[in-house]
């Protein structure tokens, strides 16, 4: 897997193992046709790696192999229908550059042709738009990922701050904010809102 760098923190298992959290990012953000579909992706609670299932046959093997242990947690990925709902949060925010028959085009080419398109058409009015797209995605992987962390069932995860600590994009992190809502809070120049009217 690519690595991502998503998030300034090191998570560490129970044990002391540390868990590749860029793969993890890397799993949670495949985009699935549903949460049945595969590749499937497993934490190894005791190594921290990541454990990628491409099959269903993949899956039943593996369940032979390991029986009854609950030595392997699975991580949800992203779905189309999660990317179409943050799409759809973008169309309808406040102070966005579309007009109403923009907005409703856009959600008809995301219900016809995907969410994809729909994202290849508000560029054409909006240029900067892939880029807040690409904020809210990570905003809702991280808080995924925070509440993995927070409610893993096998002992407290570990957390450490990497970041530089001085930014106001990493001192919202150090401070508990983890979506990227709030990084941008610290970075000027990101929100949707503040592309140009259109009038």
């Amino acid at each position: 897997m690519n690595k991502n760098h998503f998030t300034p923190f090191e998570y560490y298992l129970p044990n002391g193992a540390k868990i590749d959290i860029d793969d993890f990012i890397k799993a949670s953000s495949m985009n699935l046709e549903d949460e049945n579909s595969f590749p499937q992706f497993y934490l190894d609670t005791q190594t921290g790696n990541i454990c990628e299932v491409l099959t269903a046959e993949a899956l039943v093997n593996l369940v032979e192999k390991i029986g009854m242990s609950d030595r392997y947690l699975s991580i949800s990925s992203m779905t189309e229908k999660n990317y179409a709902e943050i799409l759809d949060f973008l169309i309808e925010m406040p102070g966005n550059p579309l007009s109403k028959a923009e907005k409703k085009k856009a959600k008809d080419m995301r219900a016809k042709a995907g969410w994809e398109a729909a994202v290849t058409y508000i560029t054409s009015i909006a240029p900067e738009f892939p880029l807040i797209f690409e904020f809210e995605v990570r905003d809702y992987i991280l808080e995924y990922v925070e509440h993995y962390m927070e409610e893993f069932p096998k002992g407290k995860i570990e957390k450490k701050f990497l970041g530089c600590g001085n930014c106001p994009a990493c001192k919202n992190l150090k401070e508990g904010n983890v979506g990227m809502n709030h990084v941008r809070d610290g970075m000027a120049g990101l929100s949707f809102a503040s592309f140009p009217s259109r009038g």
